[in-house]
This record gives structure tokens, C-alpha cells and sequence, in this order.
């Protein structure tokens, strides 16, 4: 049942008498903002990751330095190669961010952002930094903006401990290891934090997926889902009678298929990039091998800060996933070995009888 328009139109009125009142206490000087002012300022705060990840006393002084500024359909907020000295996030409105191709002299739509979505984030950490995007305003937008100076005056950035271990992570993962320390920085600032449980499934083999995911503590195997058939006929090729492996626990073994543990992963260690940066579909699944701590980075987060050529050297430098009848192979190859090494060992001992 859908909702009512009655439901719908009372909910958008609610959202536009909570947009004004904020509008209120931004049209007022920091001085004239109260207690009660702040509070408010505080809960949009929350929304936003680049302040919500500081200390309170700091978002307290930061939200006496907001400001506002409205913006109608077609404007733009900022061209790419503009120095980037200020900090948006949208309280109602959207707006499209777009990029350049050097090469044809095209513009590509990167990504629309809404309400509650903030950018120019880079300005706020490195200074000097030119815009690597144009944003136009899609729908008249209202956007709150703190002046990258002024928050570097009560920022905690080179003393964050949380951020510095964030940004440390992300630089040791080798999926990031050709972007410059800015670029790494302003991902450690919009990462989601993910804690697991053991054997919980993060990505599963043949679907979708959006995120980069680095551990930051714990561990997890990587499993593989093969035809039986296809494990028969490598079988088949060596002369092997082997019983096939059982699944591990969270993944249900079919009549058709099989699975096969094919790797370990530890801190530093990310999966997820192939099927997040080039689009496709998961080649394996992935399960905590005891509770762990990931950062996942998302794909759109990813192209809203890095340059297009180097996103696009980013995804065409990683490399393939083996092939299933190599890792198949591999697995026999490796079960013949211990089989011939046992052998080996109890003629030895035979002979030393």
C-alpha cells in the first residue's frame, strides 16, 4: 500500500519548517547564535563526515562559522580547476558533478548529490588545492559553507588520531598505493567503518558491489564457488579420486557446485576493488574468519576525488582474478604433493626398517 498524499505532503512540510529554521540561525552572526542555535547546528553536524568525526568542543566553534547561501537551478557552485577554498553541504536542493574529458573535450556526469550530501571536502585538508570537478546546482539549492581557512583554525586534522590511523591504513593497502597522500586523506575522512562478526558474509561471489574493503583489523578467507563438473574434469586429468571439499560454514554446497578456500586476508589487505572499479559482478565471497574492523570505501567517493584519467589507470592496474580451472589445478596439484610426500616419507621409513 502506498503512501497517502495527505502523509506526504504533511512530511514535506515538517522537512521545510525544520530547512528554515536552520536558515534562521545561519542568517544570524556566530556571536548571536545561542545555546539553543548550536544544538541545532550540531544534529546537521552529525550528518556530515567531516565534522561529525570531531571532537565536540571543535564542531561547537565550527558551527558558530557557518554560513549559508542559496543558489538557483543552473548555477554554478565551482569549476574544475578552480582553488578550492570553501566546504558545501546541501540543506535542501541537488546538485550534478561533473568532469572533463581532456582528450574529446566532453563533460561526463560523475554523480548527483542531495540534501545531506557535502563536497569541496579537499579543500579543507590540503591548501591550494584546484577543483577536480565543475558542480552545477540541478535544483535551487540552499548550501551551507565553512570557509577552508577558518576551519583550519580550530581543526584537530594533523592531530586526529582516529583519521591519522585511517589515512596510515588506506596508503599500506595496495589498491591505493598510486594516489597522492591529499587524495588518501580525503578518503579516510568519508569511509564507513565496518565491524564483523565471525562468519559474517561481506561480498558474495556473482553479485554487485559498490565498495572497496580494507581491513583494518582481524581476518577473513576468500572462497570460490566451481561447477563440480569443472572439478571433475581437472580431477579427471589427474588421475585423482579425491572427495570434493566441504563448503564452508555460511555457504550452502549445491549438487552443481563446490568451494574452495583460495586465500586468506589480514590488516592492510582490501578485496572488493575489481568488481567496485571496474563495474562487475564479485569473482569470490568473502567471510570473516573472526571478528574484524574494515573500511569500506565507496566506488562514488572514489570518482568524486580522484582526477578521471587516474581513477581510470586505478581500475585498469589491478589485476585479474586467476581463472577457475587454474585455481582448481592448483588445489590437485597441491593435494598429488602431499600424497606423493607421504608416500615418499613411509618408503623411507620402510627401508630404514
Amino acid at each position: 500500500m502506498g503512501v497517502s498524499n495527505p502523509v506526504i505532503a504533511s512530511m514535506r512540510e515538517v522537512s521545510r519548517q525544520q530547512r528554515d529554521v536552520k536558515l534562521k540561525i545561519l542568517a544570524k552572526s556566530g556571536e548571536e547564535r545561542d545555546e539553543d542555535d548550536l544544538k541545532i547546528l550540531l544534529e546537521t553536524t552529525n550528518k556530515i563526515d567531516i565534522l561529525r568525526k570531531m571532537p565536540l568542543e571543535t564542531r561547537i566553534e565550527v558551527c558558530k562559522l557557518l554560513e549559508v547561501v542559496m543558489m538557483p537551478t543552473g548555477s554554478v557552485v565551482f569549476q574544475e580547476g578552480d582553488k578550492g577554498d570553501t566546504f558545501f553541504s546541501i540543506l535542501s536542493g541537488s546538485v550534478v558533478v561533473t568532469h572533463k574529458d581532456h582528450s574529446t573535450g566532453r563533460q561526463s556526469v560523475l554523480c548527483h548529490l542531495y540534501s545531506g550530501h557535502s563536497f569541496g571536502e579537499l579543500a579543507m585538508q590540503k591548501a591550494n588545492t584546484l577543483r577536480m570537478a565543475t558542480v552545477t546546482v540541478k535544483q535551487t539549492c540552499h548550501l551551507i559553507t565553512l570557509n577552508a581557512n577558518e576551519f583550519r583554525r580550530f581543526s584537530l586534522l594533523g592531530k586526529d588520531n582516529q583519521i591519522l590511523e585511517k589515512v596510515n591504513r588506506l596508503k599500506s593497502a595496495h589498491v591505493f598505493h598510486c594516489l597522492d597522500e591529499g587524495d588518501v586523506s580525503g578518503l579516510a575522512y568519508v569511509l564507513t567503518v565496518k565491524e564483523a562478526p565471525r562468519n559474517t558474509m561481506l561480498l558474495k561471489q556473482g553479485m554487485e558491489n559498490e565498495d572497496i574493503f580494507v581491513i583494518h583489523q582481524g581476518a577473513c578467507k576468500v572462497i570460490r564457488k566451481f561447477p563440480i563438473a569443472l572439478i571433475n574434469r581437472v580431477r579427471h586429468s589427474k588421475k585423482m579420486a579425491a572427495e570434493h571439499p566441504a563448503p564452508p560454514a555460511g555457504l550452502l554446497k549445491t549438487p552443481e557446485h563446490t568451494f574452495f578456500q583460495v586465500a586468506r586476508l589480514g590488516p592492510s589487505d582490501c578485496f572488493g576493488e575489481l568488481s567496485a572499479l571496474r563495474r562487475t559482478k564479485a569473482v569470490a565471497s568473502v567471510v570473516t574468519e573472526m571478528k574484524s574492523t574494515l573500511f569500506l570505501v565507496s566506488r562514488v567517493e572514489i570518482m568524486r576525488r580522484i582526477d578521471k584519467t587516474v581513477f581510470e589507470l586505478l581500475a585498469k592496474s589491478l589485476d585479474d582474478s586467476e581463472k577457475d580451472r587454474a585455481i582448481i589445478d592448483r588445489h590437485y596439484s597441491s593435494i598429488q604433493w602431499d600424497v606423493q610426500r607421504q608416500e615418499l616419507i613411509q618408503d623411507i621409513m620402510t627401508k630404514h626398517n
